[in-house]
């Protein structure tokens, strides 16, 4: 063989070995070779598949529709409640709530999350969180808008709230009834969660609202040196005046909240009011 020509081989030899690579693994004493992936193969094998939705479009984060369905959750924001652990409780009781309404009731469904602290007429909510048919704001899928998500930056947004000096459950209750009222909807519910003890600023009296449709959960939790017969006591003058306005009223302990039986709530209450289960 001609030097030329040996050389030659030799090269190719290098270049077929160069395309294959060895390893030894752990407790392995013989060298286990790997082929190259084959480029026609590779071209028609799936892509690698991705944890979790895919992350939201601008569209999808701005989309919006008319409310089939309507859930305002009032969180008392005064000093009194934030610095209990009912307040840690019910921010805990956030997302499961939020998950079980977005899973059942009829969509599009809307759940606002607002403070009962100094009310005034058409205070905006804290939060707003949107869905769909799908899981998402009406149809979307996308990772922002899953109801954990939305659920949690719903959370971080209470949190960044300051301790209110009062507590207007009254007029936060009025506010929230303007709030159906304006955006419409066939299910139109109210959960409150606090300690249902009224604190208004100076001079300003408690009122009452034309409530007729609406359901109302009252989520309670004791105040700092209460007795559960004082907070027994204020649960049944509320869910007696709230029903004097015109309104299905519940009320379940924020201690162990069961977010099934809200549920069940709203269809007992959905049910005698609009004569069908939702």
């Amino acid at each position: 063989m001609k030097p030329a020509s040996s050389l030659g081989l030799l090269l190719g030899l290098a270049g077929v070995a160069a395309s294959f690579w060895c390893a030894v693994g752990p407790g392995e004493s013989r060298c286990r070779c790997h082929a190259p992936p084959d480029p026609e193969v590779a071209e028609h094998e799936a892509p690698p598949r991705t944890n979790g939705p895919k992350p939201c479009t601008p569209e999808e984060l701005t989309s919006r529709a008319t409310a089939q369905s309507q859930v305002i959750i009032l969180v008392d924001s005064s000093g009194t409640f934030r610095h209990t652990p009912a307040f840690l409780a019910s921010l805990a009781a956030l997302e499961p709530l939020t998950s079980v309404y977005a899973s059942t009731l009829p969509q599009p469904l809307t759940i606002r999350v607002a403070e009962i602290g100094v009310s005034t007429p058409n205070s905006p909510p804290i939060c707003d969180m949107y869905f769909g048919t799908a899981g998402g704001p009406f149809g979307a899928t996308c990772a922002e808008l899953m109801p954990a998500a939305q659920a949690a930056k719903c959370v971080a947004d209470v949190k960044g709230v300051g301790n209110a000096s009062f507590t207007e459950i009254s007029h936060a209750i009025a506010n929230a009834q303007l709030m159906l009222g304006n955006d419409g909807g066939e299910i139109r519910h109210i959960i409150v969660m606090s300690d249902m003890e009224e604190d208004l600023s100076p001079g300003k009296p408690s009122v009452n609202s034309d409530l007729t449709g609406s359901c109302i959960l009252l989520i309670t939790a004791m105040k700092a040196g209460d007795t559960i017969q004082e907070l027994s006591n204020r649960e049944y003058e509320w869910m007696e005046r709230l029903r004097s306005q015109g309104a299905e009223v519940s009320k379940q302990p924020l201690a162990g909240l069961k977010p099934a039986l809200a549920l069940d709530f709203l269809r007992d209450c959905g049910k005698k009011l609009h004569g069908e289960d939702l």
